[in-house]
């Protein structure tokens, strides 16, 4: 019987769930429904839609399992939050895979939870009555379509799923890393399906043309037998013939195994692995290729409640990569003098007056960097602190792709723990984009244009009243495609010409730098994501001093 629960029932479950003790460590979890369940790697925040959840138990849920069944899609839907790529494409075949795969992956993690069972129920009105619908039959209870006169083909096919899903490990194919494309993934995954489909037509195909055969030779014996009786003069022993050929015809057609010399491999196989092992199962005059339960309870009895060793420590290990030990703990120590000093001063940041001179900074550690103007404090000083970090996410930033990564990571924790500062970051490959805070992603791809825009968009991200500070990093030439003029194709350059912007860039770009940046400090160099790092650190330490 359905039911009919509310968003608030599921988020009162969400609640109870111990989800920081299977991930190893305190996590926020947070409802939102505008997307697919998913986890904010940069913000470290696990996002549940909720809604899907409904939709799903609502569907079909059993009402004396009801809190189980809501717990079983909440730690689903956990699962695509951990392990499924945000770049992933949400095609329906793709959508049916990772739902194998994920749960195969936490197959036994979750206490108490029965996917299997929850999924034999949830499908158990959907008839294969389609290749749509036989694929996700299929793909989730191994089931083969019914009437298939050879099952080594689907068995065959099932061995593909089977390796794509060891293939696309936890640690290799993942929501914040991936060893493996996601565009290979999404391929086999078409594949698969379109192999399947093709079977799934051809047994149709097949059925249909046997039903047509049954039904014109039960025809034809009806015309004998009425010729027969009608036809006074006719032999009775001619007439009994033909009546005992009719009926050797039908008996041919209702058993296809008599008289034939393959039938005893007409299931295409044996139904055993190379170790000889059992490999179908036939319930209820089903064929599937993944073990059914038949218990009278209709759970399955092999249910673990046992965490599986050492999956903890994978998943936790997942949840915190692009940590640095070393990066993260410098942060902590500015950090904790941010603090020291704030306690001792209302304003860290009031305790000077007079402007921000970020040439003095860099240029001299010893050199404060808020340099007095005159002695009346014309100039006002704020406390809150902004930073813009311009980075290059062009292919050619590839292998630097992970310190991006971390530095960004770092950047959200900094901005978690000290009020006063926020950031902004800006990926530059074809153009220059704002990257929204909440949906922070950062993947290197893709070719580099510094485009006109690149002026609009650096006033825009200078927060008013803050003292704001730009870091710029471009790997490779930059230039704009659309202003390839008498002026040069490098000068939009000159949107960074300003005293508190540091470019750090390669030696392509360092005669355009020179030329249209002459107030910006400039940093040429091949190893620029550590120069990034460094002068990151160096920075953070001198706002927040």
């Amino acid at each position: 019987m359905n039911t009919n629960i509310s968003t608030q029932t599921v988020k009162d479950v969400l609640k109870t769930l111990p989800i920081g003790y299977y991930i190893g460590r305190d996590v926020p979890v947070e409802e939102d429904n505008t997307s697919t369940s998913s986890y904010d790697l940069m913000n470290d925040i696990i996002r549940i839609n909720t809604d899907d959840v409904v939709d799903t138990v609502n569907r079909n849920s059993n009402v004396n399992s009801l809190e189980e069944d809501i717990r079983a899609v909440l730690y689903h839907e956990l699962s695509h939050a951990m392990l499924t790529p945000k770049n992933l494409c949400p095609s329906f075949e793709v959508n049916v895979v990772e739902d194998v795969r994920i749960q195969e992956i936490n197959r036994g993690y979750f206490h108490g939870v029965d996917w299997d069972d929850f999924d034999k129920r949830y499908l158990a009105e959907t008839k294969p009555d389609c290749a749509e619908n036989a694929f996700i039959r299929f793909c989730k209870l191994g089931e083969v379509p019914a009437n298939v006169p050879n099952t080594k083909a689907f068995i065959k096919l099932y061995d593909v799923l089977k390796s794509i899903v060891k293939t696309y490990t936890m640690s290799k194919f993942n929501a914040v890393s991936q060893k493996l494309s996601p565009y290979s993934y999404t391929y086999d995954c078409q594949d698969l399906f379109y192999k399947f489909k093709q079977l799934f037509d051809q047994n149709n195909q097949n059925n249909q043309g046997n039903d047509s055969n049954d039904e014109q030779n039960n025809n034809q014996s009806g015309n004998q037998q009425n010729s027969a009786s009608g036809n006074n003069n006719q032999d009775q022993n001619n007439k009994g013939q033909n009546t005992q050929s009719s009926s050797n015809s039908n008996n041919r057609n209702s058993n296809p195994k008599q008289g034939n010399e393959d039938s005893n491999d007409n299931n295409g196989c044996s139904g055993k692995d190379d170790n000889g092992k059992d490999t179908i199962d036939s319930t209820d005059d089903m064929i599937y290729l993944k073990p059914q339960d038949n218990s009278a309870n209709g759970k399955r009895s092999n249910v673990r409640v046992v965490l599986k060793e050492g999956h903890r420590e994978k998943i936790k290990a997942l949840m915190d990569i692009y940590n640095d030990t070393q990066f993260t703990e410098a942060l902590k120590t500015i950090i904790n003098k941010y603090h020291k000093v704030s306690s001792l001063n209302s304003s860290a940041i009031n305790a000077y007056s007079g402007v921000f001179d970020s040439r003095a900074a860099f240029m001299r550690d010893d050199y404060k960097y808020f340099v007095q103007k005159n002695r009346q404090g014309n100039n006002r000083a704020f406390s809150k602190t902004h930073f813009n970090l311009f980075l290059d996410s062009s292919g050619s930033f590839k292998n630097s792709e992970d310190t991006a990564r971390m530095i960004i990571k770092s950047l959200c924790w900094l901005e978690r723990q000290i009020p006063d500062f926020s950031f902004t970051l800006i990926t530059c490959n074809v153009g220059e984009q704002i990257v929204d805070k909440k949906n922070i992603a950062y993947c290197a791809c893709g070719g580099t244009e510094l485009s006109y825009e690149i002026f609009n968009t650096f006033k825009k991200v200078q927060e008013k009243n803050a003292v704001n500070f730009n870091i710029v990093l471009y790997d490779g030439e930059a230039t704009s495609f659309l202003r390839d003029k008498v002026d040069g194709s490098h000068s939009n350059f000159a949107a960074f010409n300003t005293q508190n912007t540091l470019i750090i860039t390669d030696p392509d770009n360092e005669k355009a730098v020179m030329e249209y940046c002459p107030s910006a400090m400039k940093i040429v160099s091949t190893n620029y994501a550590n120069e990034l790092k460094t002068n990151l650190l160096k920075m953070l330490e001198l706002l927040l001093k």
